[in-house]
């Protein structure tokens, strides 16, 4: 590093090749003495500019360098807004002056705005470098529409009374204009907004006994339960056994009766003008549903070649192909399809496909994406799936680069993803979020931004599914779509966080969040950028918020074109779906090593242990929970934990690697394993002992596994085959 002085620089003195300036007395420099010749290793800062020139384009090479083999942690941040806090604290400062009307107001003020906010309610310890605003493993946050009722419910004497006093008006304008108009936003702004009134629970009641009426008992399910997590009302419990008689849930229903025996003892409702007990109502919808045998697998013996065998688009010319330049490519199996009846449907990010079972034929032309000849930044991440609901058909296709540079190539950008719906008999685009059409202009710009890359939950006639909007970092939503037309119910901002950074400190890759799942009237949600979270399937409230530990965010450097950089850190999760069993929820982030489970009604989070992804382990897929054992697969195999003690049930190893997605039939798992040679296996989840192994004779290696009526369908890293059993 050069000092400069206040002394003026004179040229240097002529002298002989490699001589050195003469030392100077102690504490002296001589290079800083007048004549001198000041140098930087072999850099002559006095020689001509182009000289300079050089040594600074060199130092900032080396430095970039340096800068891209780093790592960092997330810039974490959730919508823990502190105007919601200054407004929660001049509450509790009028309740202390004893003005309750005065507190009263100000938490409805915060019911109206920012019912989709959250407060703290725990936080972790920090560190000297970590200040208090930073999101840091540990942290929970409680939504604040949940923490201003229970606020509203602990005020004494009869603070609740008082309270339904000054707002029961405002709630009963706004019911009578939602029951005016028969309006589904209506009830629900009045059930979100004024939920502790008469009129606000009216609202609730009277949106369940609409959507039973339509025949919607799926959502219907959904707004009763969501009702029922706070008031174990007989009258609510006689419309949950209903909807979960509409929908088929016959093995729900009967336990649903069993437990209304002692539960509602002696509760009477009025049936078609009759008066009848509840439990027995329930037992004889309960005794009215037949339980379906499970359909059995039957032997997979696939010595034959594959029935049919199709590339992707992706691979249709040598300029748009799917490649991974890196030792684990037989990991990355981008296409989960999907079987409904005896058509095949499988998407690539290009296009959505659906042939035939037996004989692998395009029943109706392919919906392409907008980008038809756009690939991207290759995402090991990414996965392609396709969910099949009634009549029509759920994907996701490539659309419009997030970013890109106009000095790089079109596939070095990080491409975005629209939600589609398609007809599943004709092929026809019933909507799509590529060209969408709002409500307003507000609405149509939100959807124009929003990026979906997971496969929806389907409940009903409302589709539920995470996205996110990058604005420097990326932004994640929860949303709710109508299923006919892709407009918005509603939309729930859940926090912000960060992917891999480039050197520039973009991002470079696209963020894949967690998917969704629903149970009893609430979505669980995993950001895979250090937040899980719950929100009210019918408002779009957040119920809470835990982070958790994640893995250092790597910068990743070089690899020009397609190939994957050394500083890329191996695979941790493959991106899965949360699983409910009992009062937890079980998630494997894909930003983290961990599993974990979280209790349903706070969101404390536990660690397990045993799963967590090591080099010896190589889990990286979270199977789910099934016959009440955690089971995960990698490449050493499979393991099994109990649920009670998180013990290990058993293990398995194989001869060769598991890879791609299992899939499960009843008590039986089937996979795919590399090695020697390509097979196809199956094992008793409840010992984990091998029941079949097959070759797979064909030139797919392994895969995702779907099973289909008669046939086993594999999602390859570059084809996707067909199995006739």
């Amino acid at each position: 590093m050069i000092s400069w002085t206040r002394r003026r620089w004179t040229p240097c003195s002529p002298r002989a090749s490699g001589s050195r300036p003469e030392r100077q007395e102690t504490g002296k420099r001589p290079w800083l003495r007048p004549g001198a010749c000041p140098r930087v290793g072999y850099v002559d800062v006095n020689a001509p500019p182009r000289n300079l020139w050089l040594g600074s384009v060199f130092l900032l090479l080396w430095s970039l360098g340096q800068v891209g083999a780093q790592a960092h942690m997330n810039r974490l941040s959730v919508p823990n807004d502190p105007t919601v806090r200054d407004k929660l604290h001049r509450a509790q400062s009028a309740l202390e002056r004893e003005d309750r009307d005065r507190a009263i107001t100000i938490w409805q003020a915060v019911l109206d705005q920012g019912a989709a906010k959250v407060v703290a309610i725990h936080r972790a310890p920090r560190s000297d470098s970590e200040v208090e605003r930073v999101v840091v493993a540990g942290d929970r946050f409680q939504g604040v529409r949940a923490h201003v009722m229970d606020l509203i419910q602990a005020l004494p004497d009869d603070g609740i009374d008082r309270y339904r006093q000054l707002m029961e008006p405002r709630a009963k304008r706004l019911l009578t204009t939602a029951l005016r108009d028969s309006e589904e936003a209506g009830l629900r702004e009045c059930a979100r907004r004024f939920a502790l009134t008469p009129s606000g629970r009216r609202a609730q009641v009277v949106l369940m006994d609409m959507l039973l009426e339509a025949g919607r008992f799926d959502e219907a399910r959904v707004s009763v339960q969501a009702l029922r997590n706070v008031d174990d009302d007989a009258k609510l419990a006689a419309r949950e056994a209903w909807a979960l008689w509409g929908t088929d849930r016959v093995a729900e229903l009967r336990a649903f009766a069993s437990a209304s025996r002692a539960g509602f003892p002696g509760e009477k409702i009025v049936v078609r003008g009759e008066r009848v007990n509840v439990s027995r109502f329930i037992e004889e919808l309960s005794a009215g549903k037949k339980t379906r045998a499970p359909s059995a697998l039957g032997a997979l013996d696939l010595r034959k070649r594959a029935a049919w065998e199709r590339s992707f688009s992706r691979n249709e010319n040598s300029s748009d192909r799917w490649y991974y330049d890196d030792e684990e490519s037989d990991l990355r199996f981008p296409v989960v399809p999907a079987v409904e009846g005896e058509i095949v449907y499988a998407c690539d990010g290009l296009s959505l496909r659906a042939r035939r079972l037996p004989t692998g034929t395009e029943i109706w032309p392919a919906v392409r994406s907008t980008q038809s000849d756009f690939e991207g930044r290759q995402n090991y991440s990414l996965k392609y799936h396709v969910v099949v609901d009634g009549g029509l058909v759920f994907a996701y296709l490539d659309g419009d680069p997030l970013i890109a540079h106009y000095w790089s190539r079109r596939w070095r950008a990080i491409p975005s993803h629209k939600l589609i719906a398609v007809n599943k008999e004709t092929g026809r685009v019933q909507w799509s979020h590529a060209a969408p059409a709002g409500r307003d202009d507000e609405e149509t710009a939100f959807l124009r931004k929003l990026s979906v890359n997971q496969p929806p939950v389907i409940v009903g006639d409302t589709v539920y599914a995470a996205g996110t909007i990058l604005k420097g970092i990326f932004h994640h939503w929860l949303c709710a779509f109508e299923r006919e037309t892709g407009r918005l119910r509603w939309k729930t901002y859940i926090g912000a966080g960060q992917t891999a950074l480039s050197r520039g400190g973009n991002p470079s890759i696209a963020c894949v969040p967690g998917h969704v799942t629903e149970h009893r009237g609430v979505l669980y949600y995993g950001t895979n950028m250090g937040v899980f979270c719950a929100v009210d399937a019918v408002t779009g409230s957040n119920v809470w918020q835990s982070a958790y530990s994640q893995d250092l965010i790597p910068e990743i450097s070089g690899g020009w074109g397609r190939r994957r950089s050394a500083s890329q850190p191996e695979p941790t999760w493959q991106v899965s779906r949360p699983r409910v069993s009992g009062d937890k929820v079980f998630f494997a982030p894909n930003d983290s090593r961990r599993l974990y489970a979280a209790e349903l009604g706070t969101g404390e989070l536990r660690s397990i242990p045993l799963s967590t992804r090591r080099s010896g382990s190589h889990n990286n897929c979270f199977v789910g929970v099934h016959q009440g054992l955690l089971i995960f697969s990698g490449a050493g195999g499979l393991m099994a934990l109990d649920l009670e003690d998180f013990r290990v049930r058993w293990a398995s190893r194989l001869v060769g690697s598991l890879r791609g997605q299992a899939a499960v039939m009843g008590t039986e798992l089937v996979f795919t394993t590399t090695g020697p040679r390509p097979e196809i296996h199956r094992c008793d989840i409840l010992t984990g002992d091998s029941v079949e192994r097959s070759p797979l004779r064909s030139s797919t290696r392994a895969g995702n596994v779907v099973l289909g009526p008669g046939a086993v369908v594999i999602g390859a890293s570059d084809c996707i085959s067909a199995y006739l059993r």
